[in-house]
């Protein structure tokens, strides 16, 4: 059964604005919250949280500091297993998101390449 989100009423077109952007290097996940994307070698590189009230996208490679955005900071495990950073769009344009998936794509390829 898919699964049918809202993604603040954009639906599967905001999938596929996105999946066409990343291009064929990173590959969907469907999970209960949203839709992932991953880096053909496995790296995430941003999940689309599916919500009735906003656009809301969680970046994993670093992106500018703009309107409607949080960087949060997360311990994992002891003191050997790092620090994990997600960057946090939370607003309705899908101009920025388009602008800061293109931004990720580049800093990905920075950090991961």
């Amino acid at each position: 059964m898919t699964r049918k989100y809202s993604f603040f009423n954009n639906g599967e077109n905001f999938v596929k604005i996105i999946q066409r952007i990343l291009g064929s290097e990173f590959i969907q996940s469907d999970m209960d919250e949203g839709i992932e994307f991953f880096h053909k070698d496995g790296h995430r590189i941003m999940m689309l949280v599916d919500s009735e009230t906003e656009l809301k996208v969680v970046f994993d490679v670093p992106i500018p500091d703009i309107h409607r955005l949080t960087h949060t900071i997360r311990h994992v495990g002891g003191e050997k297993d790092g620090v994990h950073s997600h960057w946090i769009y939370e607003g309705s344009s899908i101009e920025d998101i388009i602008t800061l998936t293109e931004i990720a794509i580049e800093n990905f390829k920075e950090h991961h390449q």
